[in-house]
């Protein structure tokens, strides 16, 4: 998985930085159209420039894109720079999978290391761009009992596919807005790189756990 992730992040990141019109044409609307030299707009604009040319470039957190949270705030990943995310992709219609991989992570919640508890945050990315709108993460999220440690995301089409192939995660839309996907819990560190990946239901956390320990 990992060695995967290796080839695939380099020419994603070519990508991200310029080569779909679409993303240039998104980045320019957010950071606004400034010129060099119109005081400190440009500044700012420069200083933001840098900061993504600070992270590794194997950083999920090179994406751009924008998300929006079960409570309806609108992020971007890098702005989960200095947390440890646990983080799975996952749809709230899902009846069978899906649940066991957030009680996979609920398991691993319940025994973080005390002094990592406030740097780990559990996030979920849902595969449903059209039905999980904040307002449906927000309930999904009240009724599973997540806590606020926990980080639902909704974005649109090709932000969801571009994190399924940085994170190697296979998906696919099935009749009456069912996905097959992948199972796939990530952990990311502080820097949104990839440490480790476990793929499957009913995982162990201990390997996670240590993983967690270590960063």
């Amino acid at each position: 998985m990992k060695n995967t992730a290796k080839i695939i992040f380099p020419l994603l990141i070519l990508f991200l930085q310029g080569c779909g019109n679409n993303t240039q044409h998104n980045q320019s609307r957010r950071e606004g159209n400034t010129e060099p030299g119109q005081g400190s707009d440009a500044s700012g604009q420069g200083k933001q420039l840098e900061a993504i040319k600070e992270l590794p470039q194997e950083s999920v957190y090179q994406m751009t894109e924008e998300w929006h949270d079960q409570q309806g705030d609108t992020i971007q990943l890098k702005n989960l720079r200095g947390k440890i995310p646990v983080l799975a992709m996952v749809f709230t219609h899902c009846e069978f999978a899906c649940p066991r991989t957030i009680a996979d992570m609920k398991k691993i919640s319940s025994e973080i290391p005390p002094d990592k508890a406030s740097e780990v945050i559990f996030v979920l990315v849902s595969f449903d761009t059209e039905r999980d709108q904040p307002q449906r993460l927000k309930e999904f999220a009240e009724m599973m009992g997540l806590k606020d440690n926990w980080l639902l995301l909704h974005g649109d089409e090709e932000a969801v596919r571009m994190l399924s192939m940085l994170l190697d995660v296979k998906y696919q839309k099935q009749a009456g807005g069912y996905f097959a996907h992948s199972n796939i819990v990530t952990l990311l560190n502080k820097e949104g790189v990839i440490v480790r990946q476990e793929e499957g239901l009913g995982l162990n956390p201990g390997p996670m756990l240590s993983a967690i320990s270590g960063l």
